[in-house]
């Protein structure tokens, strides 16, 4: 036998009314979608993990070992490039995994360094003209002038005899 009263009620409503109630809910409810949805994702991160060592960057590391060396590399150099670039991917992966790349100031500085390199390598600016450097340096001619520079030199001459001062009259 349970019966409600008014006050009963008045709780009810306005407990529904906090929004308190209605983020937790919230909450719980996008908890158990991301809980439900886990089961997918490994085999994803598995897939974005596999590292492919293919035609292409066997090209590329035959291609830096000619630029570098003036020949091609045998099989056995080209085995032990691939193998020296899986080892160096492995281990960037794995500092991207801990957020090295996020934490570590050295590594900031080095990637912004690479994009800025990547980004003005790309920027094609061609050369001015000798007309426009002509009128861009007529238009700014104070910035290349160069102050007026002045000379001095020091001489000591006594003035105990005549022929001395005629001396220092001369080089006055």
């Amino acid at each position: 036998m349970s019966s409600s009263t008014p006050v009963d009620h008045a709780i009810t409503r306005h407990l529904l009314g906090e929004p308190l109630l209605h983020f937790l809910l919230l909450g719980a409810l996008l908890f158990a979608l991301d809980w439900s949805l886990q089961d997918t994702q490994p085999q994803a991160e598995d897939e974005l993990r596999a590292v492919v060592i293919d035609d292409t960057l066997r090209a590329e590391l035959r291609e830096r070992f000619r630029t570098s060396t003036g020949r091609a590399p045998l099989s056995a150099e080209l085995e032990q490039m691939v193998e020296g670039w899986l080892q160096q991917e492995i281990l960037y992966r794995e500092g991207l995994s801990l957020g090295l790349h996020r934490s570590d100031a050295v590594i900031r500085d080095r990637l912004s360094t690479l994009v800025r390199g990547l980004t003005l390598s790309r920027a094609q600016v061609e050369a001015p003209s000798e007309a426009e450097l002509r009128e861009y340096f007529e238009q700014h001619r104070d910035r290349y002038r160069r102050p007026r520079r002045y000379s001095l030199e020091h001489v000591l001459v006594g003035t105990a005899d005549e022929h001395n001062r005629a001396e220092a009259r001369r080089l006055l």
